[in-house]
């Protein structure tokens, strides 16, 4: 089910497209998920914080949980996502800075595909895959990635456990 972002501001959008594929909603589109042309213009113009994000995914019927990175430590940050990828119909979305692991751009979100215990790694489904393509980040560096700030909020993590078609 994964489509890379359409627009260079809409890994947000497309992280939950990839996700609501993912449920069996095939027809999911990072274009037409927006309750309004108004949020979805700001978006285009904009991309989307974490706040912004998690409203857009529970207007489509995702369960989700909001994490700043700020409220966990390294070894929590790990042991999350492994609980998280280990159960099915689970999902994690992470919004990091691009800079922390030396690429251009500056605030992203994606999808964590797997864990690697062999590198303490984990996969990033990269939603801008023509610009870089997936790739396995060391547990810290990402942790470092996702630690960092978003205007005055930091920025985290979006658990999702689970889909709920609207209606």
């Amino acid at each position: 089910g994964f489509r890379p972002q359409a627009y260079r501001s809409f890994c947000g959008p497309a992280s939950i497209a990839t996700v609501l594929r993912a449920f069996g909603a095939q027809r999911a589109d990072q274009v037409s998920l927006f309750p309004s042309l108004r949020t979805k213009i700001d978006a285009f113009y904009t991309g989307m914080s974490l706040v912004e994000l998690d409203e857009l995914a529970r207007s489509v019927g995702l369960r989700t949980e909001l994490v700043y990175a700020d409220t966990i430590n390294l070894a929590e940050f790990r042991a999350r996502l492994k609980t998280n990828l280990a159960r099915e119909g689970d999902f994690v979305l992470v919004n990091y800075d691009r800079r922390v692991l030396q690429q251009s751009g500056r605030g992203h979100i994606s999808p964590v595909g797997a864990y690697d215990p062999e590198r303490d790694a984990f996969l990033i489904v990269d939603q801008a895959s023509y610009k870089y393509p997936w790739t396995w980040v060391p547990t810290d560096l990402l942790y470092a990635a996702v630690r960092t700030f978003d205007g005055q909020r930091p920025r985290g993590l979006l658990f999702i456990h689970g889909y709920v078609p609207p209606g």
